[in-house]
């Protein structure tokens, strides 16, 4: 039985020091998302990186407000995706976090 524990703690070291270089990593990936001429930049920390707009926009304020909500949401949506593929390859068949066998 030490053995078999012994390598799991292993095996869960190495993960862990490859989610953290994944993480690290999602910080410096960005995602784009429009809304009409409102374009939000985010992070796969689901940072807001950049918000931009066309000057005229400024003038609708109300539609402003729409397109802005509407991209920020788009972009957190594609950030959460991108998270998920990114760490979604510690939860698959054969990983630790998968393991059913015996030690």
């Amino acid at each position: 039985m030490g053995d078999g524990f012994a390598d799991m703690m292993q095996q869960f070291q190495e993960i862990r020091a490859e989610m953290e270089r994944v993480r690290e990593a999602l910080r410096a990936k960005t995602i784009d998302a429009s809304s009409g001429p409102v374009k939000v930049t985010i992070n796969g920390h689901q940072e807001i990186v950049s918000v931009s707009l066309t000057p005229e926009f400024a003038q609708d304020p109300r539609r402003l407000e729409e397109s802005i909500k509407a991209a920020v949401n788009d972009a957190i949506m594609k950030s959460q995706n991108m998270v998920a593929r990114e760490v979604g390859r510690f939860m698959g068949p054969g990983s630790v976090f998968g393991w059913t066998g015996g030690m």
